[in-house]
């Protein structure tokens, strides 16, 4: 290589330093890469390192709606409603159109008791999609909040007929129908959750916990059984087992499927401590405090949930 041609390769590689540099320092290039990290770890449910990359991304744009709305995801899979909350507002404000936001801030404010907030979202998803079922869902369960059934009941089966093949619908009708006191549209309607969705947990546990209010104890079992079958991991189902046998004043049965839950889930916090939290119930101090020592011996962190199980 001459020495002219060496001086145009040097000035090349230069110029392309120079030019990788600044994309690098380029403000929308790096959020865009905190976010596709982020949503690379959230992919991998590794939710920690998610937000700290949305959280970077936000930094550097802070009218960045994707980032805000994926880290409000990631608040509600951990539920932490509040910062939820403010994620998932300043995704609408930023983003009116995301109706995936609109929905998930509809479901936390009527959870929240703010009712015609709650009521206002939806519409704002009925107005882009008239055929929303999930958004006239929300409509029907504010209807509800508010007492009046008629109505939530109408707008239930408009959701129904919206989309027949989703099971949180029926499950909408049925909580709706049971309170209005049509058991048997009800029983009808969790089956059908069932039946559309037969691996899921929540339609599994409603329709137990219907029989179970119904005092059809055997027809509950059966449901609860299904439903750790489904979600062994899942401490929720053990837990609703273990309380219809309660309700039965079967507690033998009770404390067994609990001593079982210990066991099988030793890293679920939840799962550990419903052994100690059931005899401090049934106030077996004895076995409690031993419950208790036990915990804190091998997780002491877990212990603090149970601060306030304490009566005197």
């Amino acid at each position: 290589m001459n020495i002219s041609n060496r001086s145009y390769f040097c000035v090349a590689i230069l110029f392309a330093a120079a030019f990788a540099s600044g994309c690098t320092r380029d403000p929308n290039v790096l959020k865009q890469k905190h976010f596709a990290k982020g949503e690379s770890y959230f992919q991998r449910g590794q939710y920690r390192e998610a937000a700290i990359e949305f959280q970077n991304a936000i930094q550097i744009d802070g009218k960045f709606a994707d980032a805000h709305y994926e880290l409000a995801r990631i608040y509600l899979k951990q539920a932490d409603w509040l910062h939820a909350y403010q994620e998932l507002a300043k995704t609408v404000e930023l983003s009116p159109n995301n109706l995936k936001a609109q929905l998930d801030l509809a479901d936390l404010l009527l959870a929240a008791g703010k009712i015609p907030e709650a009521r206002n979202h939806a519409e704002i998803v009925l107005q882009s999609e008239p055929q929303n079922a999930q958004a006239q869902t929300i409509v029907s369960r504010a209807d509800a909040a508010q007492g009046d059934l008629a109505t939530a009941v109408s707008e239930a089966h408009k959701a129904v007929q919206m989309d027949p093949n989703r099971a949180e619908t029926f499950l909408n009708l049925a909580v709706i129908q049971e309170k209005s006191k049509d058991l048997s549209g009800a029983e009808q309607s969790y089956l059908k959750a069932v039946s559309l969705n037969p691996k899921s947990v929540a339609a599994l546990l409603s329709l137990g916990t219907f029989y179970q209010r119904q005092k059809r104890w055997s027809d509950a079992e059966k449901q609860f059984q299904i439903a750790i079958a489904v979600d062994p991991q899942s401490p929720l189902p053990r837990g609703s087992l273990a309380g219809l046998y309660i309700s039965e004043g079967k507690m033998d049965s009770a404390e067994k499927v609990l001593q079982d839950a210990k066991s099988s889930l030793a890293d679920n916090p939840a799962a550990y401590r419903m052994l100690a939290e059931f005899y401090l119930g049934q106030r077996q101090w004895d076995k409690a405090l031993a419950e208790l020592d036990s915990l804190f011996s091998a997780h002491p962190a877990w212990l603090l949930p149970l601060a306030g199980a304490f009566e005197f």
